[in-house]
């Protein structure tokens, strides 16, 4: 009965297997982009070494959001060379 319904609808039965298809292959191209990224990311990370610490006035990565937050930022005072020696001295590494 099943045979029979494919056959008798075989536009029907070949656009759900490659329905089908294209689903699967596209959750393995996302999946395979994603490890390419991450490893990517971890590629760079690691070349910034295991006793990389930074300090900034901005953040590294700022999206836009309200004027509120970059006014935020704006009015932070600037760092100074004394102060990152001072938590140079301070911080401890494990």
């Amino acid at each position: 009965m099943a045979i029979s319904a494919i056959a008798a609808h075989k536009l029907r039965s070949a656009l759900t297997l490659l329905g089908v298809l294209v689903g699967v292959f596209s959750i393995i191209v996302v999946m395979t982009a994603m490890r390419v990224m991450q490893s990517s990311i971890e590629a760079q990370l690691s070349s910034l070494g295991n006793q990389t610490f930074m300090i900034r006035k901005w953040p590294a990565v700022y999206f836009g959001g309200s004027s509120g937050d970059y006014e935020k930022y704006w009015r932070r005072k600037n760092i100074t060379l004394t102060q990152g020696h001072r938590l140079q001295d301070k911080a401890t590494l494990p």
